[in-house]
């Protein structure tokens, strides 16, 4: 194969692998429901450990991560130039966000974007995991703990070497996705219980479950 062809075909096994309905098999499996009809209705990480339950969830991010991870190593197996490898780590975002499988519906991303860029390193990704937990224990905000992983990553790929293509590309990464979150919740900004849990979620206990 030349490396046209090995570089899309990174990219459309990455989308394929992205639009993987994790979410969606483990509401249907436990709950018999639509995760869809559950919670906010998206097919994350955050609605299956809020909606689903707590091992559900942690199932749903671990796969959610595989699915980056798995398409930013298959790119390098194929032998993908370096471009084709991040568009085949995007390609797992955006099939996760817009998933083929159930009607370009999907997640927001967040997991999954961790997992494209934890391929890069192994170190690294076990650092920003236990900054992103550590996060969520003291102040429940599942969100709040991305934001914070995603600040760090590329500052700690910096720090251990890693280029300054992979570098930029864990900033932009993230900020496609944020960005995207953000124009989801604006209008829930302006709400005060929003505002009131920006930082702190007084509304979840730190495993995502519905305070009494």
């Amino acid at each position: 194969m030349n490396e046209f062809v090995r570089g899309t075909l990174a990219v459309l096994v990455g989308y394929v692998l992205g639009s993987f309905p994790s979410a969606y098999i483990a509401a249907r499996l436990v709950k018999g429901k639509d995760i869809r009809d559950i919670g906010e209705g998206n097919m994350g990480t955050l609605n299956a450990l809020r909606g689903v339950g707590l091992l559900p969830g942690i199932l749903v991010f671990v796969a959610d991560v595989l699915k980056g991870t798995g398409a930013v190593l298959l790119a390098e197996w194929l032998g993908a130039a370096q471009v084709a490898i991040f568009l085949a780590g995007l390609a797992a975002v955006v099939g996760h966000t817009w998933s083929v499988f159930r009607g370009f519906r999907g997640g927001r991303g967040g997991a999954t974007t961790f997992g494209v860029l934890a391929a890069f390193s192994a170190a690294v990704s076990g650092i920003v995991f236990g900054i992103m937990l550590v996060t969520l224990i003291l102040t429940s905000n599942g969100r709040l703990s991305l934001m914070v992983g995603f600040v760090a990553m590329p500052l700690l790929l910096l720090a251990f070497g890693l280029g300054l293509a992979v570098v930029i590309y864990a900033v932009a990464l993230p900020l496609l996705v944020g960005l995207r979150m953000f124009a989801l919740d604006w209008r829930r900004l302006r709400l005060p219980e929003t505002r009131r849990n920006l930082i702190v979620d007084h509304n979840f206990t730190w495993w995502q479950k519905k305070k009494k």
